[in-house]
């Protein structure tokens, strides 16, 4: 197997991580976290490159792409959250590893929609960020309505709104 090369980070995400503001955010039982920019070369690992430094990326169906970059990850399930960096647009998608074969969702059509997203979901999570506070001040429905519609409209409805109803979900 090749060598894998280093990446070339868009400088595009590192503008867009300092403009963000923060890095993680909790609500109830999870949440969502991401890598600062001098983190994401090492969070490669076990996506396109193995820990020797072989490339994962063969370019079979179902194998990770090499313009693919986990820029961060669910903080309940692990799953990455990974930046489509061959798409001008920067497209954010996430999907579940140990499947055997990659087929990530879309949730989010560029970076600024997906800042957007955690910034809606940023707002509803104050005085929710942990399980107990979240049962003594828990979400609304049309809270969590507003919050899923907001974050639809701002993408023209074009992701899986389901990653982030389940962001929401206020019960496991």
């Amino acid at each position: 197997m090749p060598k894998f090369k280093l990446l070339m980070i868009p400088q595009k995400y590192d503008d867009w991580f300092k403009s963000l503001g923060f890095r993680e955010i909790s609500f109830g039982y999870g949440g969502l976290s991401l890598c600062l920019p001098a983190e994401i070369e090492a969070n490669q690992v076990g996506y396109s490159r193995s820990p020797e430094g072989e490339s994962l990326c063969d370019g079979s169906s179902g194998s990770w792409k090499t313009n693919w970059v986990v820029i961060g990850n669910d903080t309940l399930t692990g799953d990455p959250l990974i930046l489509d960096t061959g798409n001008s647009n920067f497209p954010v998608m996430t999907d579940m590893p140990g499947e055997g074969v990659w087929n990530p969702r879309l949730i989010a059509t560029s970076l600024d929609a997906f800042a957007f997203a955690l910034k809606t979901i940023q707002k509803v999570s104050v005085g929710r960020a942990d399980p107990v506070q979240l049962e003594e001040n828990p979400l609304s429905k049309e809270e969590l309505d507003q919050s899923l519609q907001a974050i639809r409209s701002k993408n023209s409805g074009e992701i899986d709104m389901e990653f982030w109803s389940l962001i929401l979900e206020s019960d496991l």
